[in-house]
Formats: C-alpha cells, sequence, structure tokens
C-alpha cells in the first residue's frame, strides 16, 4: 500500500508541472483542425516566407524572378506546422520588357528548437 502511495506523489510531483508547463495556442476550433485564417500581409514574417518563396522557385527553375510584395495569403495549423497558400507579386527580370505578375506560392513551415523545416511545395503564375 505504501508503494501505490509513493508511486502517486511521484506521479503527481513529476507529471503535474509538465502538464501545466504546455502551453496551449489560443486558437479556435476551426483553425485546432486545419481551416484557412488570413494572413496579415505587412506581417514581417509573412514578408520574409513570400521573399524566400520567390528565392527557393529561382533557385529551382532558373529564373530571375524579383519579389515585389504579398498581395494575399491564408494559413492553416496543422499538428505538425503551420501550412501557407500566398499569393506574391513578383517581376520577371529575364524578360525583354519586365513585368510583374501574380503567383501562387505553397509553403509548408515547421519549428523546432532543433531543426526548423521550410519547404516550398508550388509556385506557379496566376491567369489573369
Amino acid at each position: 500500500m505504501r508503494s501505490l502511495s509513493s508511486l502517486l506523489v511521484l506521479v503527481a510531483l513529476v507529471i503535474l508541472p509538465l502538464a501545466f508547463a504546455v502551453t496551449i495556442p489560443d486558437i479556435s476550433p476551426q483553425e485546432a483542425r486545419g481551416a484557412y485564417r488570413a494572413v496579415n500581409t505587412t506581417d514581417p514574417d509573412i514578408i520574409k516566407l513570400g521573399q524566400f518563396s520567390v528565392s527557393q522557385h529561382n533557385k529551382e527553375a532558373k529564373k530571375k524572378l524579383v519579389f515585389e510584395r504579398v498581395v494575399s495569403g491564408r494559413d492553416a495549423l496543422l499538428l505538425l506546422g503551420k501550412y501557407y497558400e500566398l499569393i506574391v507579386k513578383a517581376k520577371d527580370e529575364s524578360l525583354p520588357t519586365p513585368s510583374a505578375a501574380n503567383y501562387k506560392a505553397v509553403l509548408f513551415y515547421k519549428y523546432n528548437p532543433w531543426k526548423t523545416i521550410l519547404k516550398l511545395y508550388a509556385f506557379q503564375k496566376i491567369k489573369d
């Protein structure tokens, strides 16, 4: 009987503080299930994601696009990270007369203290 009470005390001392140390983000039930929400296009982190998407596309497709701005976007909170769909305006410097166009970028972002994952899944020009 004494070992059972010792075990309960040990569990209370070890498990309960850990349970309260985990912070739960302030999100709605829809966001917890992966529903989309609009992003702030002037947020520096969103701008960095837009710049990254153009830069990564240039590396993969051997293009000369120049980032101008994030036009719109949305994100979804998933179990493993965040999924972003951004509409990015970029200028194609490889053309004789450079013109700006909108592109859809699909990214996945996950932050861990030991490894950050940022991956561009799709980047395509939006037809006018």
